[in-house]
């Protein structure tokens, strides 16, 4: 959570819903799924992040970042049924091509570095 510029960290916690062993998040490989092939919780067994509920939350993808095969995109599906302002934000899209997954390492940091203080600034 940003505030005054400045970041303030909170203990992120969960209320359960689900069994512990249940898996959630990622792609789905012959299991239900939803339409884009990503694993969610049961409607009506749904657990919360209450203490992220406040606080946006971006996921930051890049081409050569695995960002597909992680699921980025289920993650923020998992988040937002969690309760969590998720989204996702992917480099290519904002005319930034060939990171990897350490994006901040790469030699066009700055560029990178950019667009995610940009990101928080759009969340105040």
């Amino acid at each position: 959570i940003f505030k005054d510029r400045g970041f303030l960290f909170s203990q992120a916690n969960f209320t359960l819903a689900v069994r512990v062993d249940q898996h959630l998040g990622g792609r789905a490989e012959g299991k239900s799924a939803d339409a884009e092939g990503c694993m969610l919780q049961p409607a009506g067994a749904v657990s919360r992040l209450p203490n992220l509920s406040n606080a946006p939350v971006v996921l930051v993808g890049s081409p050569r970042g695995l960002t597909q095969a992680l699921g980025l995109d289920c993650g923020v599906k998992t988040l937002q049924q969690a309760g969590v302002n998720a989204s996702f934000t992917y480099l290519p899209d904002l005319g930034i091509d060939g990171n990897g997954h350490f994006m901040m390492a790469d030699t066009n940091s700055a560029e990178v570095a950019e667009v995610i203080i940009n990101l928080a600034i759009d969340m105040e």
